[in-house]
């Protein structure tokens, strides 16, 4: 058997049935989405810790000059607080408010994934 193009009429047992891109989407949403719903819940919880990791290497680079405002990210400040000027203690207090920020946001998801009824992590 063959897969027909959008519109076309397939054939079969003496039936000609048309085929439409809608009727594809919302069989798609209505057989697959229920199952994977819990897997997209898990990830979602996951992934969500990792918000405030942004990448060092690119804002780093291209923050100097008039972008050096606007481009700063934790993990910059960490470095120009912690290594630059030499204050230790507060490089160390945002990497720790940062770590615990993601572990509220992970928490927090995982709360409300549990109330309404999903998988959750714990």
């Amino acid at each position: 058997m063959r897969l027909a193009r959008s519109g076309e009429r397939i054939s079969c047992k003496n039936r000609s049935v048309p085929i439409s891109v809608s009727r594809l989407v919302s069989s798609f949403a209505r057989l697959l989405l229920p199952g994977i719903k819990s897997t997209i819940v898990v990830l979602l919880i996951m992934n969500l810790g990792w918000v405030l990791n942004a990448s060092f290497e690119v804002p780093y680079i291209l923050g100097s000059g008039l972008l050096q405002d606007v481009s700063q990210t934790i993990d910059i400040f960490v470095l120009k607080y912690g290594m630059s000027i030499g204050n230790y203690s507060l490089a160390t207090a945002a990497g720790i408010f940062k770590s615990v920020i993601s572990l509220l946001l992970v928490f927090g998801t995982n709360a409300i994934a549990n109330k309404l009824g999903e998988n959750s992590l714990m």
